[in-house]
């Protein structure tokens, strides 16, 4: 686990099944890992926009955007990224 002074890494978790979140944020949380969770494509790319994220983990059937799937949320944060 990091040293208290040390940022943690932030991971955002992007997934509609709320149990699958849950599991990750704990698993990664109890790891060291500073954890967001949405259930929306959208929202986790709010959050990536908002701030440093160090990785993004997202379902791979997200049904509230269909258009926010693999190569299109690659784009996405690439615009987002600059």
């Amino acid at each position: 686990m990091p040293a208290m002074d040390t940022p943690r890494e932030k991971i955002v978790i992007v997934d509609e099944d709320p149990a699958e979140r849950e599991n990750l944020r704990a698993m990664l949380d109890t790891s060291g890992y500073d954890v967001a969770t949405f259930n929306t494509a959208t929202d986790g790319l709010e959050a990536i926009h908002g701030g440093e994220v160090n990785l993004l983990l997202m379902g791979a059937e997200i049904r509230q955007a269909p258009d926010l799937r693999g190569s299109n949320v690659r784009d996405t944060i690439a615009t987002i990224r600059g």
